[in-house]
């Protein structure tokens, strides 16, 4: 049997099974694990169950995070993300930048969008899954949607593939990763103690 008629083969046998999604009763999708719908979810957004995060599902987040970024302008990490997302932006424009799909993020500087309002952004999806949100299925969907939210501040999100987002959040992952996940930390740990104070204020009062 030729090559080209075990895949073929391979996609009859594949196609007669159920997605591997539970619940999900149709039939997978040529080679994938998934039915077309579940398949076309994974690889939008790295995750079969993945739907539409919108900017609005991270406005409290973001606040958050922009909150703890004003509070720790001279932190010396805070200070270096924000010249590597300066660099970066400015690299691309120049079309000097080796990072994936720099024409896309060319576009966020010429739209004025500042290294300060993608750290909020991408910190704000750490805090999102970090708060065990059930918007953010993975890890994996996690990298695809700072992938997303960037090409979405650079009005793209709509014209690239599954394979852009992946890229682009792996790049900010890997150079801003651990950055985002002290801020996510430090926005959560102060939203406790606000919410402790609060607690305090509620306790009965003595009335003798």
């Amino acid at each position: 049997m030729s090559k080209q008629n075990n895949i073929y083969k391979n996609i009859e046998m594949n196609t007669q099974k159920t997605c591997a999604v539970k619940g999900c009763t149709k039939n997978r999708h040529s080679l994938s694990r998934y039915c077309s719908t579940h398949q076309h979810h994974y690889y939008g957004f790295g995750h079969p169950l993945a739907y539409k995060v919108t900017p609005k599902d991270i406005e409290v987040e973001k606040d958050m995070a922009t909150d703890i970024i004003n509070r720790n302008e001279s932190h010396e990490g805070i200070q270096r993300g924000l010249e590597i997302l300066d660099k970066l932006l400015l690299e691309c424009a120049q079309g000097v930048s080796f990072a994936p799909y720099s024409d896309y993020l060319a576009i966020l500087h010429y739209q004025g969008v500042t290294a300060k309002e993608i750290l909020a952004t991408l910190s704000a999806l750490y805090i999102l899954q970090d708060g065990q949100s059930r918007l953010i299925k993975s890890d994996r969907h996690l990298t695809f949607l700072l992938g997303h939210f960037v090409l979405r501040m650079a009005k793209q999100a709509s014209r690239v593939y599954g394979s852009h987002r992946k890229a682009i959040g792996m790049y900010l992952q890997d150079h801003l990763g651990s950055l985002c996940l002290n801020i996510s930390k430090a926005a959560q740990e102060r939203a406790l103690k606000r919410d402790e104070a609060l607690l305090q204020m509620t306790k009965p009062l003595s009335i003798e």
